[in-house]
């Protein structure tokens, strides 16, 4: 499966298209609302997912990482969070970034790895198996970040769109920006060998293929 996430709205109220083949696959709304910020997710299908930062909610925890985290729930059922976590690597003063996203009570993870110029991926991993790679066009126009999400299985969709959401927001945020013509190009160059092998260049050529994309 392919799907193009794109985001069409800035500022106090933010919106994302989800495609698939150019048809909406779902649709995302973040509502400015004071103290919390909300994403609902409305799938084609009628299905309801959103995700909430709400830092002075203690019902879901009151440590740090519970307050911080941003809850998941399907049709206003709790069903999850997602939060930024730190990997050792057994070296010294030596740690790499993840992302931690319990859904359903199945842990996924997912990993930025960034190759300058020549582009800038997100892995979604459950356990050991790579399920998606997304890769976030470097050029942004007007602070609308563009992503293509290539995922081996379907069922995985559900999973993927509400992280690459968080992400954008926490990675990516333009909250309260606006301009009449912004051109940007945001680039990272990952360096931690254990980041960088959970890349597998192999995997969105495989899924293209799948899909019925030849080069």
């Amino acid at each position: 499966m392919i799907l193009e996430i794109n985001q069409i709205k800035t500022n106090f109220n933010m919106e994302w298209i989800v495609l698939k083949r150019d048809e909406m696959f779902c649709k995302a709304v973040s509502p400015f609302e004071k103290g919390l910020f909300r994403t609902n997710i409305h799938y084609s299908d009628g299905r309801i997912q959103s995700t909430c930062y709400n830092p002075s909610d203690t019902s879901y925890g009151s440590k740090i990482a519970d307050r911080l985290s941003f809850k998941v729930f399907d049709n206003e059922t709790h069903v999850g969070h997602i939060v930024g976590r730190t990997q050792k690597t057994g070296k010294f003063l030596c740690a790499y970034p993840y992302y931690e996203f319990i859904y359903h009570g199945e842990e996924y993870r997912g990993y930025e790895i960034g190759f300058g110029g020549k582009g800038l991926f997100i892995c979604l991993y459950k356990n050991d198996k790579l399920l998606a790679i997304v890769d976030k066009r470097l050029r942004v126009i007007n602070f609308k970040d563009i992503y293509t999400a290539y995922i081996e299985n379907s069922q995985f969709a559900s999973v993927l769109i509400p992280f690459i959401l968080y992400y954008d927001v926490t990675a990516h945020g333009d909250v309260m920006e606006i301009a009449l013509l912004s051109v940007q190009e945001k680039r990272v160059n990952t360096i931690q060998k254990e980041l960088i092998v959970k890349y597998d260049p192999d995997f969105i050529p495989r899924i293209k293929a799948m899909d019925g994309i030849t080069e």
